[in-house]
């Protein structure tokens, strides 16, 4: 008798058990179905925000021009640089005395100022609007630093050694400069531009056919590897010993000093030293993007290879 008893009461216990499970499955998959339809009316993903750019660099004593104004593009959409460009922008820039209006420039990704003979002050605060046709206005302010001067400027030729590990010291050729007084940040920036990455002997006191080359292996500048310019800093002094990884190609180069202002720091140091954009560093209202100032100075210069 008692093992009957035992029997009808596993049996229960099995029931009940399989009762209890199902309704677990059961208010599992009610749960999921509420999670999926309340979903539904929820947005898409690739919603995003338009925000619009503008990258715009004044160097004193040169013209206005690359001005670039652009718009965010859909996080889903492959980034093209034409399809963010805005080419029907009203921008202008203020110098405080005159109202320069700036044109598109069909052959390039920015505005431009069509008179070349006039050219950007130093010291002298500018003003950019810029008025999109949704009816957006993007503005930034900028005051140009006071122009620098060469103290060293560097050697019409170097002969690129070959071993950059292993040199000894020749402070020959350093460079200097003037220093730039009115910074907010005394910092200075050094950039070197590869002028022909194809001819070389062309430039030599015997004239040969001999094509230039790179002074490395392409993964050396993987990041930029067809970029022809280079940059360096920013540096706290004014004056600086010859940087030779700056240097891509062998052949005709031009080294470039900026002094720049606050904006043209913030932004060097986060697109040329750091992986983030920060909205905080940038000077643009109603947008994102850099407008700023330097002043420069430039020398070009030829390096020899260090073997055939």
């Amino acid at each position: 008798m008692m093992f009957k008893y035992k029997i009808s009461l596993f049996k229960i216990c099995i029931t009940n058990f399989h009762k209890y499970h199902k309704r677990i499955i059961t208010g599992i998959l009610t749960i999921f179905l509420i999670f999926v339809l309340s979903s539904c009316g929820d947005s898409p993903p690739v919603d995003y925000i338009l925000v619009n750019f503008v990258q715009g660099y004044l160097i004193v004593d040169n013209p206005i021009n690359e001005i670039i104004v652009q718009r965010s593009m859909p996080i889903q959409d492959t980034f093209k640089m034409p399809d963010a460009i805005i080419r029907d922008a009203d921008v202008r820039i203020y110098d405080g005395s005159t109202e320069l209006k700036l044109q598109f420039q069909s052959d390039s990704t920015g505005y431009f100022y069509p008179d070349t003979n006039y050219k950007v002050k130093p010291l002298t605060k500018y003003k950019l609007v810029v008025k999109i046709k949704d009816g957006t206005e993007v503005s930034a302010e900028t005051t140009t630093p006071e122009r620098i001067y060469w103290i060293r400027e560097p050697k019409s030729v170097i002969y690129f050694p070959k071993d950059t590990l292993k040199l000894p010291t020749d402070t020959s050729l350093d460079i200097s400069w003037t220093h730039a007084n009115n910074l907010v940040t005394e910092s200075y920036i050094l950039k070197n531009t590869c002028l022909d990455t194809i001819g070389y002997g062309k430039y030599l006191s015997i004239q040969t056919s001999e094509l230039n080359r790179r002074v490395g292996k392409k993964e050396q500048f993987s990041r930029r590897p067809n970029d022809v310019n280079t940059y360096a800093g920013p540096f706290p002094l004014n004056t600086c010993p010859v940087v030779w990884n700056i240097f891509k190609w062998y052949g005709l180069q031009k080294i470039s000093i900026l002094a720049p202002d606050i904006n043209y720091y913030n932004w060097f140091s986060q697109t040329q030293r750091s992986s983030t954009y920060n909205y905080n560093l940038s000077n643009i209202k109603n947008g994102g993007g850099v407008f700023c100032s330097a002043s420069m100075v430039s020398k070009e210069y030829f390096v020899m290879k260090n073997r055939p």
